[in-house]
């Protein structure tokens, strides 16, 4: 017993030793981490100290001196930065070996590193907020400088901010870093957001290319600049268009600077030009907190003032009689009148959209000429949009310190404009779309039909407006792509803006207006047709001196109604917007236009196709591969293949006939094709498949080809002309209906004769067909 208690007593002494030490570790283990996090708060404290010191010799450098700086008014200014500087660095990190190496232990950060990528991510997501651009860059450079990816929802929203106002460079930095992050993605709906705005404010058309290479399937060829065959008297109208979306890439430090300035300088407006000139800030007038800054401009009374709808009512004084009944007596001085320009700051609660900087005639609360909806201490420097007849019509108006007006070189901004297009690489930009179910399939068949739908789009409008500036206004009304002089006659059918729209469009209802032909119309040389679109601009009768023809808005024609007995012809048009209040008074000119609402309904049925369920036909259709993107447009514009399509065309042949009979097995379209199309009843199946062979008017391969539609779910009929394609499309389409009881079917073609000719096929053998379309 006492041996039992010796060795018992023996071990409680070992459990108690290596307890103790066991204790000692822990508590040095504890110590460790206790001065591990006091060097992290030293350090934290430090940093906030410089902050601090930094923060003080900035306040004390501006002048502020003890005034309670507001909430807005707490940011700190941006350091000093340079356009060249942010490039250095997009180059920089472009060939950096690491760049996202660390983004792997995101999600084990700890202590002053995780903290300090926590503070540039909120530091962002205010950026992005507040929409300062340029501060979004310079942080989003900071994240991947320290070896980091940026996310996606930070990605998104700052190439959505990029395209929200004009800045070539911003738009052109933010596209700079998707190229430089392979991982990078964008979903459908960022893309089709920010390709929608810069559709709407006819944007660049470098941009626009430059934008469709996100979609771009990856064995695809980029999208140049600009198309191959834009002549120089084009591709200087680029140059211009560029120079003029170039912006300010200091647009949050110049905002902020602006609220100090005793004098302004706007520049660059083009649908008002009267807006430019030198602004002097107001001693006695603030609003909001804001400054206000004046210009008094002298214009001369226009001699037929007070004519029109509603005009010659009330009295009239001595200067008005004078006006209206001695015009040739007046001097110069009484032709003269003065008005005040005002730049100030609005906030209505009532109304979240006319909050914002204004430029208004003499008052603050008077007609407002131009708009933009940042809420800054100082005007901004860009983003202004010019109001005309309650339109906002994007323009590059911008706000310069006067010192450097007299520095501007009109030269050295298109330079730097092309510079930051060429930091591009459009090959790099390919394949970044990504769909919610994330199939790569249909992220490539959006993008590649998106990009041909798009292009197809701008050569429309291209074709416009080649026409429209080398044809006198003459000869276009004669060959009748233009009405001019046309009064409106009645103004009626308000539709209210639709809840849900098309992602990045922007839709302000629309209004009906009735406008009277001209007596000698021929209707038949007319280019307008019911449900065409059209451009609808003040009359070139009725342009104020020293502006330009602006257009008022888009629409479609609605009704054309010839004249009838006393009835005048009229031509009834459904305008996006609003018709202006005094449009009876007023008017007209009618341009042939875009059909922009059959490319809003392919981009939207394409959008349904990639992010609803998808039927068997659907995933067909996204599961074939698409091709290339001009080559058919080049074979046009060159008058056929050249000699190295021809060749190119085939190897490509060769190579498709190797290896055809390997990955046929394999394919998974051929296979989503011949999978049985269900819905059919088997019996009534049976009996059309033995109705085929009594089809003694079609030949052994016809036959073959009515067997295969009636048996697989997709089946492509190839031949020369003459082959009796179409007759056999009548017989597939009679079985469908007839024998297999299959309704609704829907034939469609390019070209109206085949429709024709398959709609008279189908009535001759008895199936009741409807044609649709002209």
């Amino acid at each position: 017993a006492m041996g039992r208690s010796r060795s018992g007593s023996g071990r409680g002494g070992s459990r108690d030793a290596s307890g103790s030490r066991d204790r000692k570790r822990s508590k040095d283990r504890d110590r460790e981490k206790d001065r591990e996090r006091d060097r992290d708060r030293d350090r934290d404290r430090d940093r906030d100290r410089g902050r601090d010191r930094e923060r003080s010799r900035r306040r004390r450098r501006s002048g502020s001196g003890s005034r309670s700086r507001s909430r807005d008014e707490r940011r700190d200014p941006s350091p000093a930065y340079s356009v060249e500087d942010l490039w250095r660095r997009l180059e920089h990190l472009g060939t950096w070996k690491g760049l996202g190496k660390k983004d792997r232990q995101r999600p084990n950060l700890s202590g002053a590193e995780r903290e300090d990528l926590r503070a540039l991510e909120r530091k962002m997501e205010k950026r992005l907020i507040a929409g300062y651009r340029s501060s979004c860059i310079r942080t989003a450079l900071a994240i991947l400088e320290r070896g980091y990816w940026i996310k996606k929802e930070h990605l998104e929203q700052m190439l959505s901010q990029s395209v929200q106002r004009p800045g070539v460079n911003q738009i052109c930095m933010s596209l700079k870093l998707v190229q430089i992050s392979p991982l990078a993605q964008i979903g459908m709906e960022p893309f089709l957001r920010g390709l929608g705005v810069l559709v709407q404010r006819n944007a660049p058309v470098q941009l626009v290319r430059m934008w469709l290479n996100l979609g771009m399937p990856r064995q695809s060829k980029a999208l140049r600049e600009l198309p191959h065959d834009y002549d120089e008297e084009e591709r200087n109208l680029a140059a211009q268009e560029l120079e003029d979306a170039l912006g300010v890439i200091t647009d949050d430090e110049e905002d902020e600077k602006g609220a100090s300035r005793r004098t302004i300088y706007i520049t660059g407006c083009k649908a008002r030009p009267e807006l430019n000139g030198r602004y002097e800030r107001s001693d006695d007038i603030t609003a909001y907190q804001r400054p206000v800054y004046e210009k008094i401009v002298e214009k001369k009374i226009p001699r037929d003032k007070g004519k029109g709808k509603g005009g010659g009512k009330g009295g009239h004084n001595a200067l008005e009689l004078k006006m209206l009944l001695m015009p040739h007596m007046l001097t110069e001085e009484e032709q003269m009148q003065q008005e005040i320009l005002v730049v100030h700051y609005r906030k209505d609660a009532s109304m979240p959209g006319r909050s914002g900087w204004w430029i208004s005639r003499n008052t603050c609360s008077g007609e407002g000429l131009a708009w933009n909806a940042r809420e800054t201490r100082g005007p901004p420097a860009g983003g202004w949009f010019v109001i005309r007849d309650r339109g906002r019509l994007p323009d590059p108006i911008r706000i310069v310190d006067p010192d450097k007006v007299s520095n501007e070189n009109n030269g050295a901004r298109r330079k730097d404009a092309l510079r930051a297009l060429q930091q591009l690489n459009a090959n790099s930009l390919k394949a970044r779309l990504v769909t919610h179910d994330a199939c790569e399939a249909a992220a490539e068949y959006f993008g590649h039909f998106c990009m041909l739908m798009h292009l197809e789009h701008m050569e429309e409008l291209r074709q416009i407006k080649r026409r429209t500036q080398r044809l006198p206004d003459g000869e276009l009304a004669r060959l009748g792509w233009t009405l001019d002089g046309l009064p409106c006659t009645a103004v009626f059918g308000r539709r209210e803006p639709k809840k849900v729209t098309m992602i990045g469009w922007e839709d302000t209802g629309s209004e009906m207006g009735a406008l009277c032909l001209p007596p000698a119309t021929n209707f038949d040389r007319l280019k307008f047709k019911r449900g065409d679109s059209v451009t609808i601009s003040e009359s070139r009768q009725q342009v104020r001196r020293g502006e330009q023809l602006e257009k008022i808005g888009e629409g479609f024609i609605a009704d054309l109604r010839p004249s009838r007995g006393r009835e005048e012809a009229q031509l009834v048009i459904r305008l996006r917007g609003c018709w202006p209040d005094d449009a009876m008074s007023r008017r007209w000119r009618i341009d042939k236009g875009a059909n922009s609402t059959l490319y809003e309904r392919q981009l939207q049925a394409m959008l349904n196709l990639v992010t609803k369920e998808r039927p068997r036909v659907s995933e067909l259709l996204i599961t074939a591969k698409v091709g290339l993107a001009d080559s058919w447009s080049k074979q046009w514009r060159q008058g056929g293949p050249t000699e190295e399509d021809k060749r190119a065309a085939a190897r490509a042949a060769e190579k498709a006939a190797a290896l055809a009979e390997k990955e046929q097995a394999d394919r998974a379209a051929a296979k989503l094709a011949r999978l049985n199309p269900g819905g059919t009843d088997s019996d009534k199946l049976d009996r059309a498949l033995a109705e085929v062979k009594t089809l003694t008017h079609l030949n052994q391969s016809q036959r073959d080809a009515v067997r295969s539609a009636l048996r697989q779910t997709c089946t492509i009929i190839q031949g020369p002309p003459g082959t009796g394609k179409t007759h056999v499309s009548v017989q597939i389409m009679k079985m469908w209906s007839k024998t297999l009881d299959l309704s609704p079917l829907l034939a469609t073609s390019d070209s109206n004769v085949a429709v024709d000719n398959i709609a008279m096929g189908l009535r001759a053998e008895g199936v009741k067909a409807v044609r649709v379309g002209r």
